[in-house]
This record gives structure tokens, sequence and C-alpha cells, in this order.
């Protein structure tokens, strides 16, 4: 268990500094190189990928992970005509928070020092489920939540959100462990990977 006071400062964080969030994510000032060799053959439509950043706010969503505090941000893969997909949600700008990218600009050296792939032990049908779901998101817009709550799912953060496609596809609240805080609930980005129904398939140390 983390402190509450630790993951109320990361939430209040998030809001304060959305400018500098902006700044991270366009790459400026951050090293440069190119993405790991890896494009994405072999991976499917529902893998969870996951990376860590550079600087404060990476470092202090990484810390919300009570267990393994590895990666920072979290993603679900969707392959599409033969291309690989990164769709994830992140406070970026306005009107734009479920993002589509390819698996190479999502581990950009720009944004990426590591990263890993996780696939869940689901029946092909509830994948199916799961891109139904996806695709419905991000036609409605779904923004950032910055406030942190699992109870309000017209807004989500990034794990929260690939938890709320698993229990749709399936029906089990319980599918992932959460962490608390006191009396505040969250899913950690190692709560995705660090339970029974996750199967880790590749990773990297360092960007290429």
């Amino acid at each position: 268990m983390i402190e509450k006071s630790k993951f109320l400062v990361v939430v209040a964080l998030v809001v304060v500094v959305n400018a500098l969030l902006i700044y991270s994510v366009s790459g400026d000032g951050f090293p440069s190189g190119k993405a790991p060799e890896f494009d994405g053959r072999g991976l499917q439509t529902g893998d969870l990928v996951f990376r860590d950043g550079y600087g404060l706010v990476s470092r202090m969503f990484r810390q919300t992970s009570s267990g393994e505090a590895e990666y920072s941000h979290a993603g679900v893969v969707w392959c599409r005509n033969g291309s690989t997909y990164v769709l994830h949600l992140q406070q970026e700008k306005p009107g734009v928070s479920l993002l589509v990218e390819s698996i190479r600009d999502f581990w950009s050296a720009d944004c990426c020092s590591k990263g890993a792939v996780y696939r869940l032990d689901l029946p092909r049908e509830a994948l199916a489920r799961i891109e139904q779901r996806m695709m419905l998101d991000r036609q409605s817009g779904l923004q950032f939540d910055e406030d942190f709550d699992l109870q309000n799912d017209s807004r989500m953060y990034c794990t929260e959100w690939i938890r709320h496609l698993v229990i749709s596809a399936t029906g089990d609240s319980a599918y992932f462990p959460l962490t608390t805080a006191g009396d505040f609930s969250y899913i950690a980005p190692d709560n995705l990977y660090r339970n029974r129904h996750a199967r880790f398939i590749y990773k990297f140390d360092k960007p290429l």
C-alpha cells in the first residue's frame, strides 16, 4: 500500500502541470534516437503495452505502482490491415485524449525509455468485444480523467480505461487487482500485468 498523500500529489501534479505534460509528449527537450527495432509482428488486438518516460511526470506516475514500479503509461494493441497500433488515454491537448499511434510512435525514444508487452488470457469472443468497445470509445471522444475517479466512467485515466475494457468484455470486475491508498482505490500500471491473467511477451530496457 502506498501513502494516500503520495498518490494525491500525482493527481494534483497532472492538473497543475498540464502544460508540462504537453511539452513532454512533444519530444522537445528529451533524448532523441530511433524507436526500438520491433514492428509489432506477433502481437494481437487486446495485448497490453507499457512504457516509461522521462522527467518528473513519468517518475511520479511510475511510483503509483506499489509492487513493481517499472512503467508510467499503458495502452492496448489494435491490429488493422497488417499494421499494429496502440490506443491509449493521455492528457495531451484539449479534445484529443484517446490517441491512436503506431507501435513505433508509442515507443519512440523521444517519449519512451523502456517498454513491455503482456497478453491476457481472454477468449477470442472477449477480444472481439474489447475491439468493439475501443472503437466506440474512440468515436465518442473519451476524455482523460484528471480526478482519477474509478466511479466515473464518463472520463478515465489510461489504466482505468484498460480495466473498463476488460470488465465490459468479461463481466468480471475482479479480473485485475486494485491498489489502495487509505480509502482511495485506483488501478496502477503493475496491477495490469502482475496478476494470474497476464503473460509476458516482450520487453526492452532502453530504446535502440
